[in-house]
């Protein structure tokens, strides 16, 4: 039977005792929401959200082009080999 080594979860568990002010709560909790670091932590997290949909979207349409070409040039293949008989 595998043997728990429990080393990473004690020292885990210390570091999370030793900074329990630092993270309890972000400053949107016990600051003030209008400050402008938190409307430029918004911002940023908007702007990153941008960019992660556009890149879904960009991955979404390039694959919707690509079975739409392999449509297309199937029912080519098709059309040429009713031609050809």
């Amino acid at each position: 039977m595998k043997r728990i080594n429990y080393l990473p979860f004690t020292c885990s568990f210390l570091l999370m005792l030793s900074v329990q002010q630092i993270s309890v709560a972000c400053s949107v909790c016990y600051g003030d929401p209008e400050s402008p670091m938190i409307i430029g932590m918004n911002m940023g997290i908007l702007t990153l959200l941008v960019f992660v949909a556009g890149t879904g979207a960009s991955f979404a349409v390039f694959f919707l082009n690509l079975r739409k070409r392999a449509k297309a040039h199937a029912n080519s293949l098709n059309e040429k080999k009713r031609g050809n008989s």
